[in-house]
C-alpha cells in the first residue's frame, strides 16, 4: 500500500510539472539579437518608407471569438477575451492596398463553431476591396489571414493581385495537398499558382507600397512579416501580424504557452521569443509608433479611439 501511495504521489508531481511546463512561456531573453531592437531601427524604417503613405488606415473586423486569456499569453488566466479576425485597407488618393484577409462564414463555422460572431457586411466589403486592390499583402499563410482569398468567388483573380515572399509562396497549398491534421492552412481551389507572379524577394526589409515596409520575421511561420506604415500625415504604425496575439504579450514579456506554440502551431518558439523582446524594445524606444496587434480587440478599439485606425472598410 505504501508503494502504491508513493507511486501515485510521484505521478501527481510529474503531471503537475508537465502541466506547468506546457502552460509556461518560452523564455523571452532580456535583450534581443533581432535588428528591430537596435536604437536606429526606426530611422532605417523611415528611410525605407519612401513616397507619400496612405491617408487612411482602415480596419475591418470580419469575425471574432471568445477564448481563455491563457491561450494568447502564458499564465494569462481563464477569463474570456475577445479575439478578432481583421483585414487592413490602406487608402491612397488613387487606390488602396489590402493586408490580410480572414476566412468566410462557412470556414469560420468549421473552425470556430456556429456561435462565433461573423460580420457578413465587412466580409463583403473586404471581397470588394480585394477585387480592386492595387496590391494584396499577407502577414503569413495561416487560414485566418489568407482565408478571404481562398473563400473568394474567384481566387485566381485575387492571386494575380497578391504579392508574397518566396517563403509564403512555398507555404500555399492547393486542394488535395494538405495533410490530415494540418490546422493552420487552407487549400486554394486552383490548378496551380501560376497566377501568383508578384514575388517579394528581399532580405530583412523592403518597401512594398508607398509609406509601407515589410519586415521579415520568420518564426511564427517561415514567411511571417510585420508591416511598418507611415501615413500621409506622419502617423506611424507597426502591424505585428501574429508575432503576438495579445498586447499583453508585450506588457508581460510572455509568449503564447508552449502547448500552443510548440505543439499546436509548431512555430520556431525561440525565434518568436527573441522577436517579441525586439518588439518590446522597439516600442519602448519609439513610443510614437503604435503597435497594432491583429487579434487584440481592446488594442484595436484603442487605436480607433486615437484616430490611428479608421473603423470599417470602404
Amino acid at each position: 500500500m505504501v508503494i502504491v501511495r508513493r507511486t501515485l504521489a510521484v505521478l501527481v508531481v510529474v503531471a503537475a510539472v508537465a502541466l506547468w511546463w506546457l502552460g509556461s512561456s518560452v523564455p523571452v531573453p532580456a535583450t534581443s539579437s533581432f535588428w528591430l531592437a537596435q536604437p536606429g531601427a526606426l530611422d532605417e524604417l523611415r528611410r525605407t518608407a519612401t513616397g507619400t503613405g496612405p491617408f487612411e488606415v482602415r480596419v475591418g473586423v470580419v469575425g471574432q471569438t471568445e477564448t481563455p486569456a491563457w491561450i494568447s499569453t502564458a499564465w494569462g488566466g481563464f477569463a474570456a477575451e475577445t479575439r478578432v479576425f481583421v483585414t487592413l485597407q490602406l487608402v491612397y488618393p488613387d487606390g488602396h492596398v489590402v493586408i490580410d484577409a480572414p476566412f468566410g462564414a462557412a470556414t469560420q463555422r468549421e473552425v470556430l463553431g456556429d456561435e462565433a460572431p461573423f460580420d457578413a457586411e465587412q466580409f463583403a466589403r473586404m471581397q470588394a476591396a480585394l477585387a480592386t486592390a492595387q496590391t494584396i499583402l499577407i502577414s503569413h499563410v495561416h487560414r485566418d489571414h489568407l482565408g478571404g482569398l481562398v473563400d473568394a468567388p474567384d481566387p485566381r483573380a485575387l492571386l494575380a493581385r497578391t504579392a508574397v515572399t518566396p517563403e509564403q509562396r512555398s507555404g500555399l497549398r492547393r486542394k488535395g495537398d494538405i495533410e490530415n491534421g494540418d490546422a493552420a492552412t487552407l487549400a486554394f481551389d486552383v490548378e496551380s499558382f501560376d497566377d501568383l507572379k508578384r514575388i517579394l524577394d528581399f532580405e530583412r526589409l523592403a518597401q512594398v507600397a508607398p509609406g509601407v515596409v515589410a519586415i521579415e520575421t520568420p518564426g511564427h511561420t517561415p514567411g511571417h512579416l510585420l508591416f511598418y506604415v507611415r501615413t500621409a500625415d506622419g502617423r506611424e504604425l507597426l502591424y505585428a501580424g501574429d508575432l503576438a496575439w495579445s498586447f499583453r504579450n508585450l506588457q508581460t514579456a510572455r509568449t503564447r504557452p508552449r502547448l500552443v506554440s510548440e505543439y499546436f502551431l509548431h512555430e520556431d518558439a525561440a525565434a518568436v521569443a527573441d522577436q517579441l523582446r525586439a518588439l518590446i524594445t522597439f516600442a519602448e524606444l519609439n513610443p510614437e509608433v503604435e503597435v497594432f496587434v491583429a487579434h487584440d480587440a481592446d488594442r484595436i478599439e484603442r487605436l480607433v479611439d486615437l484616430g490611428v485606425l479608421e473603423e470599417g472598410l470602404k
